[in-house]
Parts: structure tokens; sequence; C-alpha cells
């Protein structure tokens, strides 16, 4: 059996023990704004091989993002921690807080393994799994991909034409979970972020580096791939460009299973592939609440415990802490999610 097969073919432990068992290896691989009805489009035609592959040896799981607007910043943020903006504050991309300490992924798994595991979070852009404390963000600010620009520091024009209007913001949402995360770097694709082009090549270096370099011990690796996102708002969903994105983001999806099917540790790594909102069709826009396509979103992994076909995008978060042994303590507010087994 070929080393990407292995990896694939592994069915995790359904629950692993303290002492000095193996700390689980995880990887949650973020495919932003990737429509649902798009990527599965994708598979059926043999576009998204590497995709498709994780899927037949795997899982495919229907996701719905419900109650906060299908948006990057509330996405990831929901994803990242098992609830929503009632309790994270992140409630849209121009409206957040630092989520309150204890609450993401990173810090629950430093508070139970410590040194035992490494945590990584790899963002393509900064302003969306950032870190940063008291800041002004410009809302009214005009950026050709989105529409707004949210930072004072960035010279952009503004809408209506005349004086920007800063709104001061008491930090972002990854400020008090950053001293739990090992690894941290975001705005990975910066240079690039006006076109999209060459983006994912520049996430997925960084990806391969930080498998390269954290061989040993358990691993919480996020990674947000952020192309599709980007192609979608400069040239709509569905167009070339967009499907170039999905194409390039499998590609890389299939380096990162080949690397990690040549290592020892892949008979205990999971893998989860998502994204954190879809789009409208054919439109280049997903962010308003009512927007149904937007809502759709998707899971793809080798974890054979996954049983359910659809779930809750807090659905995932909740799997993957129990993977990792991790139970919410008695005063903590209960997690949103329910496990997908």
């Amino acid at each position: 059996m070929g080393a990407s097969l292995l990896l694939l073919a592994v069915l995790p432990l359904a629950s692993w023990s303290a002492g000095d068992a193996p700390v689980p290896r995880v990887l949650l691989i973020g495919w932003d704004g990737a429509r649902r009805a798009r990527v599965q489009e994708l598979m059926s035609a043999g576009r998204l091989p590497n995709l498709s592959r994780l899927a037949a040896a795997g899982r495919w799981v229907d996701i719905q993002v419900t109650g906060d607007p299908p948006q990057t910043k509330p996405g990831w943020a929901r994803m990242l921690t098992g609830y929503d903006s009632q309790i994270t504050g992140v409630c849209k991309n121009q409206i957040y807080w630092p989520i309150p300490v204890g609450l993401t992924i990173f810090e629950r798994l430093k508070q139970r393994y410590g040194a035992r595991i490494t945590t990584a979070l790899l963002g393509a852009v900064q302003h969306n799994l950032g870190a940063r404390g008291p800041h002004r963000i410009c809302v009214n600010c005009v950026d050709q991909v989105q529409n707004h620009w949210w930072d004072e520091d960035l010279s952009r024009p503004v809408r209506p034409w005349g004086k920007k209007i800063l709104r001061l913001m008491e930090g972002e949402p990854y400020l008090n979970a950053r001293p739990a995360i090992d690894v941290y770097e975001v705005g990975i694709a910066t240079p690039v972020y006006q076109t999209g082009i060459g983006a994912a090549d520049l996430v997925g270096a960084r990806v391969l580096d930080c498998l390269d370099r954290h061989q040993e011990g358990g691993l919480f690796l996020f990674v947000q791939f952020f192309d599709p996102d980007t192609q979608g708002h400069l040239h709509s969903e569905g167009s070339p460009e967009y499907i170039r994105a999905l194409i390039e983001d499998d590609r890389w999806l299939g380096r990162i299973m080949s690397r990690l099917g040549s290592r020892t540790d892949a008979s205990r790594t999971l893998l989860y592939v998502a994204t954190d909102h879809g789009f409208e069709k054919d439109s280049p826009l997903h962010e308003d609440g009512n927007f149904q396509e937007s809502r759709r979103s998707w899971l793809v992994t080798n974890d054979l415990a996954v049983r359910r076909g659809q779930g809750d995008i807090c659905d995932i978060p909740t799997t993957i802490l129990k993977r990792f042994d991790v139970r919410a303590a008695r005063s903590d507010t209960p997690l949103k999610g329910q496990p997908l087994d």
C-alpha cells in the first residue's frame, strides 16, 4: 500500500488516554469560500482528484453555517472554538472582540498536553486570523477585493469620498489565544493578496515546512488557503479564476497528503478539510445572512469514526477535541456542537 493511501486508510483511535500514550496529530485545512455545490461538481468531473481520494477513503459531511453571517472571520472563529458569536464575540468581519481566554482549540490542547503538543496557525491573510491588541479599523475604506479595508494603516480611498471613518477595536480574535499557539504565521499571502495569484504556493510551502520541523510529538495545525474567496470576490463564483483556485488548493492537498503519508507517524494523523462558508452561485457575494448557498459548507476527512453525513460548523471543533480526549470543564459554557460520530 502506498504511503498516501496508508494515511487515508487509518482508523483513528476512539479515545486517547493520558500518561505516556502518543498525542494525536491533526491537520485542519481550510479552503476559504469554497462553495459546496461547485466543489462537488469539480469532484464529479475528476478535477479535484486529491479531495476525491480523501472522501472516497474517508468521509464527506454536509456542513451548515447556522446563526452567524457566512463570513470568514466568524466562520473560522466557530471552527476553532465550537461556539457562535454570542460566546466568542466574533460577529462579523468588521465587528469583533478577542475571543475570551481559554475557548480556542489551541488553548485547550496546551492546557491538557503542554509541551507534548505543537499548536500551529498558518493564515494566508492577516485581517481574519489576527492577534493584535487595541487598534483602529476603517469602516468606509474601499478595497478592490472585498469593498472594505478594515485597517487604518493602509492607504485606500474611502466611500463615500471624504474622511475616513475609524472605529476603535479592543483587539483581534486570537489575541488571548496567541500565547498558546507555538507557530503563528498570518499574512503569508499578503504579497499577492490583491490578485490572489500564487497564494496557494506561498501557504502550501509553509505547511510543508511546518510538518518537516515538527515531526515529533502531538500536533494541531490549522491552515487557511484563501485563494477561492479572493477569486470569488474578484471574478465571481464559478469563474475560471475561482475554479482554478480550487484546483490549486487540491494540488496542495495532494502534496500535503503525500508528505504525511511518507512519515512514520501517518498512522496517527487525522486530516480534516473544510470551508468556513460558501458563495452564492455565479456571484461575487457571500456575506449576507439571508444567502442560503453561502451557508452550505462541507467537511472531508480520513477520520473513519465520523459517521454522520450532516452537521453544523461547530460540530467540527467538537469532533476534533474529542479525538484529543479533551473535555470541557464543568464550569465551561457547553460547546454548541456535537461530535460527528
